[in-house]
């Protein structure tokens, strides 16, 4: 509610004020702004004293089924992991994933190497120089987004490919059950992943696919998704034909650093116009060098560095590869290598029919050409970026006629012998269809969107109005088995069969108000009863203000299953600290040693017992801290937190209370409060107060929302 009633403060503060910052970046605002509209400010005090709408809710999952969910996540046995694609769940020894999918799959090659633990360390500090060499190309706010954040060292995992394993498939054929024991099959192999949403290069990287992703568009090749293959895939071609789809071999870390910035100076030099003029070409080459030669990730707690390629993971990665590999096919394929085997006609049909998203490719092949050499053509372009392919399936109809099956991306492409090509909707053979089950704690409108969006897209992508109602009616029974009503299924199928253009969007600006969502509290109350708060404003200027805005209800998702048992970080041997605030072991800590209470919980000044849910110790950053005046024998009690920032952490800002509390001389009222309180009472000496953590935050952002909640709820006597 405080985030949200701070959107008010702002749009009304900066209604009739232009936005002059053209930065296509920046980190969010901590400022505090204040509405001086008396009517707005009576009307957000009484939002931020609104209490939730409970309601009755019933759990999904039994105790049983609780206990057992804390029991498998505990277990340091296994390792859980979703599938690279088909949307099942893999439980693995966590030796047999350590040592054949991560090390001999990955980690032993020479694409990485072991690198220093404060490898991170130097990347961050060289960072902030190459800003500073290109600061003339930023906006401060830019500079600030690129440098002046929390980083965290990347971790490094694996999905395994078990559509890729013939162990696994071999199992799933012989086996229709919903779960399939093998022990540590041979040929599994991981897609590597390097989870750095926080990295230090991260915000560059970001900053740096704003730049590339609209030229990726300028690609004759380009495919965006399923949708828009269908739009480019003709109906009928006009000669004997085959289908083939190509793969690029381990594309992310195949591409070679020079090669890469080679191919993306050539993009940026040709679509000039699509970039904004104070980006200068060498800002943009630098950056992404610095991206490519200093990814570095830890595994195991293990630092390791990447020698080539780029990571699955970090944001520039998408547009950087489709547009090396769109930069081979401009200057390489269609210039260089198609005209040494065929003719200026052929080669013409060949650019024409030859479709691509990222790393897959697919064409119609007029029969009567060699493929063989087409192959040669793109395996020469670059030793270290090879294709493998596929050809089409022939499958008989009956005894007179036959098709040619060929499956890319979720799309089942069918070449009749006439040249008319119909499609259908392809599921790899290890996709469970373990859509999200109806009784899960989501909210209704996504659970009834489901169905409408899974016949959505076999409407769209089925040609055969017949095999169409086929697919329909698999899904149907789908979608029973996952608990969904026959009413919302019927409807839903109705509503995609029926849907037409999308309505025009009307003109009204959308203000959030944002939450996670929880069975037991009713939120579309609460955002009615912010509208009805709203329409009913009196004051001129603020009607003006927000005549055209409607507060919408956004909602988090909370952790759920798969997210609770799999987790990026790996650790051999994991250590499990216990709950609570422990003091540190430097014998020269005066906060730990005078002032810091060790304790597992407490009790606050409302009454309530504060249980303490994490390992906390004066190191820890983010924190929300409770204060207990030993002048006056803890009566008074204070509530306050502390940042990550080294300026703004928890020894500083503690030392500075205590400095305050010796002087009287402060900005805090509890510090003026200690002073007074012990001349009063003639007892001014150290320890001048306790100090309790309450909890620690992995997002600052957080913080004053947190503090504000229990300074609401009498927590403490300063704040009440």
């Amino acid at each position: 509610m405080y985030d949200f009633t701070r959107r008010l403060h702002i749009k009304e503060f900066f209604n009739n004020i232009d936005n002059q910052d053209e930065s296509i970046v920046r980190n969010k605002s901590t400022k505090k702004i204040t509405s001086n509209d008396p009517e707005l400010v009576e009307i957000i005090r009484e939002l931020e004293n609104l209490e939730p709408v409970y309601k009755d809710f019933t759990y999904n999952l039994s105790r049983e089924q609780q206990k057992a969910l804390i029991e498998i996540s505990q277990n340091e046995d296994i390792i859980i992991k979703p599938s690279d694609k088909g949307g099942g769940l893999v439980i693995m020894n966590k030796q047999y994933y350590k040592e054949e999918i991560v090390i001999k799959g990955h980690l032993s090659t020479n694409v990485y190497q072991q690198a220093p633990l404060n490898a991170d360390k130097t990347v961050y500090m060289n960072l902030k120089t190459l800003v500073d060499t290109y600061k003339s190309n930023l906006t401060l706010n830019e500079m600030k987004y690129i440098t002046n954040f929390k980083w965290k060292s990347s971790q490094f995992y694996c999905l395994p490919k078990i559509h890729k394993s013939q162990i696994v498939q071999s199992s799933i054929n012989c086996n229709q059950s919903d779960y399939i024991e093998i022990l540590d099959p041979s040929d599994l192999k991981g897609r590597p992943i390097i989870a750095g949403p926080i990295s230090p290069t991260s915000c560059l990287s970001s900053t740096i696919e704003i730049l590339l992703k609209p030229i990726v568009s300028k690609i004759s090749t380009y495919v965006k998704d399923d949708w828009d293959f269908l739009r480019q895939l003709p109906s009928n071609v006009p000669f004997e034909c085959e289908l083939f789809s190509c793969d690029i071999t381990s594309l992310y870390t195949s591409i070679p650093t020079n090669f890469g910035i080679e191919a993306i100076q050539y993009w940026i030099e040709r679509e000039r116009n699509m970039i904004p003029s104070r980006f200068t070409n060498n800002f943009i080459l630098d950056s992404l060098k610095f991206i490519l030669t200093n990814n570095n990730f830890l595994f195991d707690d293990k630092m390791f560095h990447q020698l080539s390629g780029t990571a699955m993971g970090t944001k520039c990665a998408p547009p950087f590869a489709c547009l090396v590999i769109g930069y081979m096919e401009e200057n390489l394929l269609f210039p260089i290598e198609l005209p040494k085997y065929f003719s200026d006609e052929e080669c013409q049909i060949i650019k024409k029919y030859f479709k691509r998203y990222m790393d897959d490719c697919f064409i119609i092949w007029p029969s009567h050409l060699s493929f063989h050499n087409f192959i040669k053509c793109l395996n020469n372009m670059h030793p270290s970026i090879q294709y493998t392919f596929e050809k089409a399936k022939i499958v008989n109809n009956d005894i007179h006629s036959f098709t040619k099956v060929l499956n890319f991306l979720d799309v089942k492409i069918i070449l009749h012998e006439n040249g008319n090509i119909d499609t259908d909707i392809y599921y790899k053979d290890t996709n469970p269809h373990d859509y999200l089950p109806f009784d899960s704690a989501h909210p209704d409108h996504i659970k009834n969107n489901i169905p409408f969006n899974l016949a959505k897209r076999i409407i769209v992508f089925v040609s055969d109005k017949k095999i169409m109602d086929e697919r329909l009616k698999e899904l149907k029974l789908y979608l029973l088995k996952c608990g969904y009503p026959i009413n919302i299924i019927s409807k839903a199928f109705h509503n995609a069969k029926l849907q037409g253009p999308s309505p025009k969007p009307q003109k009204e600006e959308l203000i959030p108000y944002v939450t996670t969502f929880h069975q037991n509290i009713d939120n579309n109350l609460l955002v009615n009863s912010i509208n009805q708060k709203i329409s009913s404003i009196r004051s001129p200027n603020l009607k003006n203000v927000f005549q055209n805005s409607n507060i919408i209800l956004s909602q988090r998702q909370p952790k759920n299953i798969l997210q609770i048992l799999t987790k990026s970080t790996f650790l051999s041997n994991k250590l499990f600290l216990p709950n609570g605030v422990f003091k540190c072991n430097d014998i020269r800590c005066k906060i730990c040693n005078l002032y810091l209470v060790e304790c597992s919980s407490f009790q606050m000044s409302n009454g309530e017992k504060w249980e303490i849910r994490s390992n906390i110790n004066c190191h820890s950053c983010n924190v929300i801290y409770y204060l207990k005046c030993n002048m006056c024998n803890d009566a008074t009690t204070y509530i306050g937190k502390t940042e990550g920032d080294i300026n703004k952490g928890f020894k500083p800002r503690m030392n500075n209370h205590i400095s305050e509390s010796r002087t009287g001389k402060s900005y805090c009222n509890f510090p003026k409060h200690v002073y007074n309180c012990g001349i009063k009472n003639n007892c001014l000496i150290e320890p001048f107060f306790k100090i309790f953590i309450m909890m620690r935050l992995s997002d600052s952002s957080r913080l004053e929302t947190y503090e504000k909640h229990f300074q609401r709820k009498g927590c403490d006597t300063m704040n009440s």
